[in-house]
């Protein structure tokens, strides 16, 4: 199981873009950061299954079309999804 401490830099990264967002309102940084930290945490946790092979092309393709963590998550699970709905579609074949 992968480590849930996350690396200084990603936090840091993560705390500076709540605070350029939200920097007056404190429930906003808040919840951002914990929000966050939490899709980091199960990007980097996320079980790939056959896409394992493609996982870090994955997550640098999400990558680059965002910035936050929720949304690279979003997407790389969409990006799994479809490729173990392909893998089971050409194993039915």
């Amino acid at each position: 199981m992968k480590s849930k401490k996350i690396p200084s830099d990603i936090a840091n990264a993560i705390r500076q873009s709540a605070i350029d967002g939200w920097d007056d309102d404190a429930d906003m940084v808040a919840h951002t950061i914990e929000t966050e930290t939490a899709a980091y945490l199960e990007l980097n946790a996320l079980d790939f299954g056959t896409a394992a092979s493609f996982r870090e092309r994955i997550i640098a393709a999400v990558s680059k079309n965002s910035d936050g963590w929720d949304e690279r998550l979003s997407m790389a699970l969409v990006k799994v999804v479809e490729m173990l709905e392909r893998d089971y579609a050409n194993r039915k074949k």
